[in-house]
């Protein structure tokens, strides 16, 4: 069932996710799980699911129906290449996250585990949609990333990777322009922003946004969770991070000194939050 909407044709070369089983540690502060529940779903939404690749939310489908006990129809969106170097990767099969996606075929998931956050999405031209991080949102970005990979994937399925916060939408233009994030020890997911070479932003450009692996919901920290943790800070959800995050990625402990304080309070300002404010799930 599909809504009436007409539905691309399935090239039979598509297949939604294996189901797999995996571990995944509490968080410190916010229950994710709350934000997946059978009354968040609803028709004509986009929501990431788990991969088979590492178990990251790469997969995207639309909502066509909702049913109780729970069991959603979806149909699943491809990546459509738009240049020569997108148009490799994808044949490649390495995993895609953002850009430009179509409509493939229709499925049945009756395992709400499988899914890990709404997404945000639009309408482009011949049925197809463009999703690109938004400005608040926290992704991953491959660690060493280089678009040759496309010429090599089997020694490219494994992933370390750094983590970010958004803050700007995307433009053709620049691109998108992002700060990045490091762990503190003693927590479970919980960043802080900090500096990368002296800069507290860096820019993503256009030409490079399969960089991004998977965005990582996250909760933004009011600063009334603990003593030692003032507002500003991200827990991500670990649903969508590496099982072995401390192999893959660079922490520090609490006390290492990242961005002063007043650029945390930039955050807080850029992303439109205010510190009586109860909305701070990115």
């Amino acid at each position: 069932m599909n809504n009436g909407e007409e539905v691309a044709e399935d090239d039979g070369n598509y297949e939604g996710p294996e189901p797999v089983t995996i571990e995944v540690a509490d968080p410190d502060f916010y229950d994710f799980d709350r934000d997946k529940s059978e009354e968040c779903f609803a028709v004509d939404q986009m929501w990431a699911i788990f991969d088979d690749l590492d178990c990251m939310p790469r997969f995207y489908a639309r909502i066509n129906k909702v049913y109780s006990p729970f069991k959603v129809n979806v149909t699943w969106l491809v990546f459509v290449g738009e240049d020569l170097g997108e148009t490799s990767w994808k044949r490649s099969g390495l995993p895609v996250a953002c850009g430009k996606f179509k409509r493939e075929n229709t499925d049945t998931i009756e395992d709400i585990g499988a899914f890990s956050h709404k997404i945000v999405w639009k309408k482009s031209v011949r049925n197809t949609y463009k999703i690109y991080p938004q400005e608040g949102e926290t992704w991953a970005l491959y660690k060493n990333w280089n678009i040759k990979w496309s010429s090599d994937p089997d020694n490219h399925r494994e992933y370390e990777y750094e983590f970010v916060v958004v803050l700007s939408n995307y433009t053709s233009e620049s691109g998108i322009l992002v700060a990045h994030l490091v762990k503190l020890k003693g927590f479970v997911c919980l960043f802080k922003p900090t500096k990368t070479n002296g800069m507290s932003s860096f820019q993503i450009p256009s030409n490079e946004l399969l960089r991004f692996s998977h965005r990582v919901p996250s909760y933004r920290t009011n600063g009334r969770e603990r003593k030692d943790v003032p507002e500003g800070y991200f827990e991500l959800d670990p649903a969508s991070l590496p099982s072995n995050l401390e192999e893959v990625t660079n922490f520090i402990d609490g006390k290492a000194e990242t961005v002063e304080g007043k650029m945390v309070e930039g955050f807080v300002i850029f992303f439109g939050f205010s510190s009586n404010t109860d909305s701070n799930i990115l």
